[in-house]
């Protein structure tokens, strides 16, 4: 019997409508086609934003308190940085030409993150389960483009990096492998799968996704596993201005130039006091340009380079008060709230460790190639978590569950009550 579910308020509030249809399709194909979805520059990027804050403000969505301080943070930072209020002994380059485009990305994030949120909610009660499930996988693994499936002949398959279609791809794994824990014949099926992901996976991050899948699959306590990875991500953070002692001894020169970045970042951030350099200048220093053994980009191509870690870009930009508000918002999601089971406690912390890792290696929140995969991993864990749209809550968040009828047509994430 599957499971069954009521809303405590109105059900209208969550029913499937041709705006949730829009939004969705344009969300779904601008993140499968990321580098398709690349080449239409700006104009492609703030079209899917537009239609999101037309989307929020149409289902009457409420928007992140955190994220929307942190967004008016950022713009003010911006209208500072045009009128030259940072004292410009605090950086080498400016430009203003670059300030949107260094900005922009962070408002755009609360309203993609509050529309997705909402997204999700819609999905999980209107779709059938079996639906989700081909949605979530079937169509990301078919998106990816060849040539990042394959770097040479003979090399095998390679997911690219944590970018968005990636992203979707790991969620569907988790969505199906995580619910269907209960028996042996699901727990073989989980191994032999996950062991095929590691051994195709040619790629550091994508090979750090398969294991933290195969962790929150075997962790009795899920939310273990979200506070060793919060811990970590904090660590880095903290860590990150004397990583770059250890470059000497690392054979990996995109590991090397990160580890410089950061440095470079920590020592923008501490000439401003703590109050970040704002936007228009560049993230990486002279430090980091002398480097040319490791980087290919000429100095006059730095101010389009971010730091590849999102918390240290936003303590560089907006500060001890960005920085901290934006760790709210992402630790707020994965510790308050509950789940209506186990099996979408694990789905929710999986996501959201999907999540920590993209922003603690990447560009995530400064390129839609990567954000829009972090932003779908956080509004999953928040629409399973929290209840998602924030009105009407369901009671315990009695969310549809996710996997399809096995056997004799019994949901088996109903039976993981362990």
């Amino acid at each position: 019997m599957s499971e069954q579910f009521t809303q405590t308020g109105s059900s209208s509030h969550i029913r499937f409508r041709p705006l949730d249809a829009v939004c969705g399709t344009l969300l779904y194909a601008y993140i499968l086609l990321g580098p398709i979805s690349r080449d239409l520059g700006i104009v492609g990027f703030i079209s899917v934003v537009a239609v999101c804050a037309i989307y929020c403000a149409a289902r009457r969505t409420p928007l992140d308190w955190a994220l929307l301080a942190l967004a008016l943070l950022s713009s003010t930072y911006g209208v500072l940085s045009y009128y030259h209020v940072f004292p410009r002994s605090w950086t080498t380059l400016y430009d203003p030409e670059y300030i949107v485009r260094q900005l922009a990305t962070i408002p755009a994030f609360l309203f993609i993150f509050s529309a997705m949120r909402h997204l999700w909610t819609t999905l999980l009660y209107s779709l059938s389960s079996r639906v989700f499930s081909f949605l979530m996988v079937v169509l990301p693994a078919a998106s990816i483009p060849l040539v990042e499936l394959f770097r040479a002949a003979g090399s095998g398959f390679s997911l690219p990096n944590l970018i968005g279609s990636s992203v979707i791809f790991f969620i569907g794994l988790g969505v199906i492998l995580l619910s269907w824990r209960r028996t042996l014949r699901n727990i073989a099926f989980v191994v032999l799968l996950t062991a095929l992901v590691i051994f195709f996976t040619r790629n550091a991050q994508t090979l750090l996704a398969s294991m933290l899948l195969i962790l929150v699959f075997i962790s009795p306590k899920p939310r273990i596993v979200a506070i060793g990875m919060g811990t970590l991500a904090l660590c880095l953070l903290m860590t990150s201005p004397f990583l770059f002692q250890l470059a000497p001894y690392i054979s990996d020169p995109n590991t090397t130039l990160r580890l410089l970045i950061w440095s470079d970042a920590f020592t923008a951030f501490s000439d401003s006091l703590g109050l970040g350099i704002g936007f228009g200048t560049e993230a990486v220093r002279n430090f980091y340009a002398a480097h040319t053994a490791v980087t290919p980009f000429p100095e006059e191509n730095i101010l389009a380079i971010s730091t590849h870690n999102s918390f240290v870009f936003l303590f560089m930009r907006t500060g001890i008060i960005g920085g901290l508000l934006f760790l709210v918002f992402c630790y707020r999601i994965a510790f308050s709230g509950s789940a209506q089971s186990p099996a979408h406690l694990r789905v929710a912390i999986y996501c959201w460790c999907l999540g920590i890792l993209s922003l603690s290696v990447n560009v995530a929140l400064e390129s839609p190639l990567f954000m829009l995969g972090v932003a779908a991993a956080f509004s999953l864990t928040s629409s399973i978590l929290q209840g998602g749209v924030g009105q009407a809550r369901v009671a315990s968040t009695r969310l549809r569950s996710f996997v399809p009828e096995v056997g004799h047509g019994v949901y088996l994430a109903n039976s993981d009550r362990s």
